[in-house]
């Protein structure tokens, strides 16, 4: 019996050691592998060499983009994010809705500089323009393995992230990038605004909605080992030109929309005063570093269809970017970039009486252009923002040539601005802002009895004691078109008769400079009287200026009743109305518009209309006084 329980004993001890043994193995390995992904974390996310990743706010730029100063940098850490916008989960429309944020989007100019140096011929006109690019990290990876793998087994669609990079397209390297711009991908923007009038078949010239849909490069490691990075204060905008020789789509489909996307992500307070460059923004202030792309297929209407539109492109856009901000010599095409190792200046006068602050050239740029740009040909901006699609005032449908047509409902007959006048303000007081027009508001609101002649309705003629000055302006030529090019003579005649003591002047504003035209409508005539402005203009790029009209103002627009166009059948005359841009200027909520027909203009039924529709205005407006 002692032998027995002195074998069982041992065999305790064995099974002891054994079990001992086994856990002490199950301990080592858990703190193995829990240290190694904590390894492997700390690795990713907080193993950051500060001194490397060096703060630009205490060094002076070592090159110049536009005028934006650059700073060379390391690209050990650097990588991509995105947060877009508008998604509709459904891979063939969603981007032409979406809209996206970068936090570090790159331009690659070694490509233009490679392929002109390769080339044995030397021929310019086959040099790649610069290439836009983003760069996933690690962790994009692993998200983007875990995250697409949990696909419905019902056969649903995969789940969706409003912040996912497309990696199916990812590259290693620069000559493994598949180019192919169809790939349905969460970040595929429409890079400008979408003219309906371009459906049809990318094959056909001119024509292909597809043409303006666009995404960066995707890589999974950074191509370079250096890079230059922009002001952490400066969002770069690339954005496609919808018809910028035309000012009122400059204003509507290009400018509008610009100021919708930088709204949507909170890049809208300016900071353009050079001299005061806030570099970590404290203020949240930011300046728009704005890049017109010219490297889409051509369509119709567009800046790069032929030299003569090129030029009238260029030319509105030096005149009306101070309007949104911007120092036009910060502005090109993306193929005419500058990348320099000095600050260069054009000598470019302004419709306006200011300046915009000018940086002083830095002392330490003094290596060789060339050689600095040939080594390190990157640019990335920590701010970017992309995609205009349908942020501009007519999104699919055209802009007035047909106010309604049921065949094709989605298209033409959804009206697009409703709702949307206290964005279209806030756009109005952030140009005159931007020019230093926007004055204080004034209330026309009193809770004194006024002296109001009541017979106001039955006697144009009658003198009474108003509460606010009436000024009636008539915006005389204001178009090229023969059909809008009017003179108001007769309008004119017909208003300082019906109304003496009122003022009624005609004016050519095209003579005027840029911001005296707009200063003239924004601004009242005797700032310390109440005023209420009547405008009256052709529809059309004639009734722009009154965009900028004060708050409560009324605008009279003529249209040719029989003008109109049906872009759906290859822009045939339909007899229809040609109230140009009627669904934006009948929803601005601070004016009140009116339409009245060409057709009988001058006759004395077209004058009498007029008249009374200006004693209408009158009354609807000394009403709103009353108490």
């Amino acid at each position: 019996m002692k032998k027995v329980s002195v074998a069982a004993g041992q065999r305790r001890n064995i099974i002891q050691c054994i079990v001992l043994r086994r856990n002490i193995i199950i301990i080592v390995v858990t703190v193995f592998v829990f240290g190694m992904q904590t390894i492997f974390i700390s690795h990713i996310t907080t193993n950051i060499d500060i001194n490397n990743y060096d703060d630009i706010s205490h060094r002076s730029p070592d090159a110049y983009i536009n005028t934006f100063p650059l700073y060379l940098r390391k690209s050990d850490y650097i990588h991509s994010t995105v947060h877009c916008v508008g998604e509709t989960h459904d891979d063939k429309s969603a981007w032409k809705h979406r809209s996206c944020n970068y936090v570090h989007l790159c331009i690659d100019f070694s490509s233009s500089s490679n392929s002109n140096n390769n080339n044995k011929n030397n021929n310019k006109n086959e040099t790649s323009p610069p290439e836009f690019f983003v760069v996933t990290s690690q962790l994009d990876e692993e998200f983007r393995k875990r995250f697409r793998q949990s696909r419905s087994k019902r056969g649903g669609m995969y789940h969706y992230s409003s912040t996912e990079i497309d990696n199916s397209m990812r590259s290693k390297n620069k000559s493994d990038v598949n180019n192919d711009n169809q790939h349905p991908s969460p970040i595929d923007v429409a890079l400008g605004g979408i003219n309906p009038r371009w459906k049809g078949s990318t094959r056909i010239q001119r024509h292909g909605v597809e043409k303006v849909r666009w995404k960066p490069k995707v890589y999974d490691k950074f191509p370079f080992q250096y890079y230059y990075e922009l002001d952490h204060d400066v969002v770069m905008i690339p954005f496609h030109s919808f018809a910028a020789d035309n000012v009122g789509h400059l204003l509507w489909d290009d400018l509008l929309p610009i100021h919708n996307l930088i709204t949507i992500f909170g890049y809208e307070n300016n900071n353009n005063n050079k001299d005061s460059v806030n570099v970590n923004n404290d203020d949240n202030e930011y300046r728009h570093f704005l890049i017109r792309v010219d490297t889409l297929p051509q369509l119709y209407g567009t800046c790069d269809l032929r030299p003569k539109k090129k030029k009238a492109c260029k030319k509105n856009f030096e005149r009306f970017l101070p309007l949104f901000g911007v120092d036009p010599d910060t502005f090109t095409t993306l193929t005419d970039i500058r990348l320099t190792n000095t600050n260069t200046i054009s000598n470019r006068r302004s419709d306006f009486d200011f300046d915009f602050q000018k940086q002083s050239l830095s002392s330490s740029s003094s290596s060789s252009s060339s050689s600095l740009l040939s080594k390190y040909p990157v640019v990335c901006s920590k701010h970017a923002v992309t995609g205009l699609g349908l942020l501009t005032d007519h999104g699919i449908r055209d802009h007035g040539w047909m106010t309604n047509n049921e065949q094709y409902p989605l298209d033409v007959a959804i009206a697009r601005n409703i709702g949307r006048g206290p964005e279209l303000y806030a756009f109005r007081n952030f140009i005159l802002r931007n020019i230093g027009l926007l004055s204080k508001t004034i209330s026309k609101k009193t809770s004194t009895t006024m002296n109001v002649d009541m017979n106001l309705n039955l006697n144009l003629n009658s003198n009474f004691n108003q509460p606010i000055q009436f000024r009636i302006i008539l915006s005389a030529h204001s178009s090229n078109y023969p059909q809008r090019n009017f003179d108001f003579e007769e309008q004119q005649k017909a208003l300082s008769e019906a109304f003496p003591t009122t003022d009624v002047s005609t004016v050519v504003l095209s003579k005027f400079p840029l911001r005296e035209q707009i200063e003239l409508i924004s601004q009242p005539k005797q700032f310390s009287n109440k005023e209420h402005i009547i405008f009256i203009t052709a529809c059309g790029g004639g009734s722009v200026t009154g965009f900028f009209l004060p708050r409560g103002s009324s605008m009279i627009l003529y249209y040719d009743e029989s003008g109109g166009h049906d872009f759906l059948s290859k822009f045939n005359m339909t007899g229809g109305q040609a109230m140009l841009d009627w669904d934006l200027l009948n929803n601005l909520g601070y004016i009140r518009a009116h339409w009245l027909t060409i057709g009988r203009m001058n006759e004395p039924e077209g004058l009498d209309a007029l008249v009374y529709l200006v004693r209408h205005e009158m009354d609807v407006t000394i009403n709103g006084l009353l108490s």
